[in-house]
């Protein structure tokens, strides 16, 4: 291994010894020749450098967002909510702090600062490497199995005798070792060490495990103030119910897939504090999801999400999402700092999610999957197989 190697092998695991590996000339001089090599070959040749690079990546967000939508998004100038939220995926500039939040374990740390211990489930064990079937069976009954580099997956087990650990130990071992972001093109997620935590399973009044949830936006505005949107959305059955602020009822849809209850719901205890914890999260970022689960006698923080439901969620009438689009006060950057933000948001992720360049990989997915190519289609045809909603 070279001097060189050495050097990055220890810039990924031993970060705080690079000013002392600096001190070596050669290495100095060495990193500074190929760092210098590279970006006068993208200087001299950014075609190059966007169709080996950038377009590969555009094309695969622009892709999903065309299945959904019918029409390409408007990357240079966003205006609707679903643009900015595939502007924020293939560029955003903030990717460093977001990606300290979005994982599982790392958002709990986070939300102690803001939110009251008693509405946060404490983590009573982590997962890592690969998982067995005995490690699932310890864990005892009333326990929620979430993967902390993922979003909307979990394993509910109330009682052990009523699931099979060995079918979760695979599906979670599935988990662990596929790279989320390349299916969801969140590029956040795969900065995120992948583990499983295990909480305490929270039920409701019924005595059901499927709990409500509060998901609040929040747009943070140049003058200080804020703009919300709350769902309440329930899963078993299936609905979602639209408020604002005052949990005033809004008359539209945001997913199709969640028809509106056809029952009032009534204002949940605790809602202004739950409004007053989700600002204050948010108030870094230009945008951001806070969720909580609402409990028989609690509230629950869950997570932080920037990019809700990926961005390709139709609003019901379609001007809704031009409406909340305005809300959402994006720096769009220029040419330039649109290229920074990008190369300093994909390229960490670059040698481990490029399976379209890499034909091993390719051959692997198909022999392993049963997959005749591997497309931005089949990504999501690869999550449905690992998809663990038990």
């Amino acid at each position: 291994m070279s001097r060189v190697d050495t050097f990055f092998a220890l810039l990924k695991s031993q970060p705080k010894q690079i000013p002392l590996v600096l001190r070596d000339k050669v290495v100095a001089n060495s990193l500074y020749l190929q760092l210098a090599r590279v970006f006068r070959r993208v200087l001299q040749r950014p075609d190059a450098y966007q169709r080996a690079f950038y377009s590969s990546v555009k094309a695969r967000i622009v892709h999903r967002y065309k299945e959904q939508f019918g029409r390409v998004p408007n990357l240079k100038n966003p205006t609707s909510f679903s643009e900015k939220a595939q502007w924020r995926k293939l560029y955003c500039p903030d990717i460093k702090e977001i990606a300290k939040i979005v994982d599982k374990r790392r958002a709990y740390e986070y939300a102690r600062t803001v939110v009251d211990e008693k509405h946060l489930l404490p983590i009573e064990k982590v997962l890592t490497g690969k998982i067995v079937a005995s490690d699932i069976s310890s864990l005892g009954d009333g326990v929620v199995i979430q993967p902390t580099h993922r979003s909307g997956q979990v394993f509910i087990i109330e009682r052990q005798e009523d699931v099979d650990s060995a079918v979760i130990a695979d599906k979670l071992n599935i988990m662990l070792k596929w790279p989320y972001s390349m299916a969801s093109h969140e590029p956040w997620y795969g900065r995120s060490e992948p583990a499983a935590i295990v909480r305490k399973l929270i039920k409701n009044s019924d005595g059901s495990p499927y709990l409500n949830d509060l998901k609040i936006h929040v747009f943070p505005q140049p003058r200080g103030n804020f703009k919300y949107i709350c769902w309440v959305q329930n899963r078993n059955p299936s609905w979602r119910a639209m408020f604002d602020e005052d949990f005033q009822p809004l008359n539209f849809r945001w997913n199709m897939t969640y028809p509106p209850p056809d029952f009032d719901i009534p204002k949940p205890e605790g809602f202004d504090q739950m409004l007053e914890y989700a600002r204050e999260l948010a108030k870094p970022f230009d945008y951001a999801r806070v969720d909580f689960m609402l409990g028989a006698k609690e509230f629950y923080f869950t997570e932080v999400t920037f990019a809700s439901g990926g961005g390709v969620q139709k609003a019901d009438p379609p001007e809704m999402d031009e409406v909340i689009g305005s809300w959402w006060h994006l720096d769009t950057g220029n040419f330039l700092k649109r290229m920074w933000w990008f190369t300093r948001t994909w390229l960490p992720l670059w040698r481990t999610e490029r399976p379209m360049r890499n034909v091993r990989r390719l051959h692997r997915f198909r022999s392993e999957w049963g997959i005749p190519s591997v497309t931005p289609r089949n990504y999501q045809r690869i999550e449905q197989i690992a998809d663990c909603n038990e």
